[in-house]
């Protein structure tokens, strides 16, 4: 697994789309392999420092939606997130 977890963080050092989104003040991506079966990946978004309009014009975030995320309440966030399958710890 250890084998697994090293190519996977070096294949996210080589993707264009990623280095450019670590990048970004207020952005913060982590990977971690959990089993064989299992990679868990959190993203952090500090809005008080994150330049929005930036973000949402990068490849590998322009998907997210950050704009709108905005205009929702944390807890309706939350609820749509848990809805399309994100899991709370």
């Amino acid at each position: 697994m250890e084998e697994t977890q090293k190519a996977l963080l070096e294949a996210e050092e080589k993707d264009e789309s990623i280095i450019e989104a670590r990048k970004l003040a207020g952005f913060k991506l982590e990977t971690k392999l959990l089993s064989a079966t299992e990679l868990q990946t959190t993203t952090s978004f500090d809005f008080q420092v994150l330049d929005v309009k930036k973000a949402s014009q990068l490849e590998y975030l322009k998907n997210i939606g950050l704009e709108n995320l905005l205009k929702n309440e944390p807890s309706k966030y939350i609820s749509d997130r848990l809805a399309n399958g994100a899991t709370e710890q």
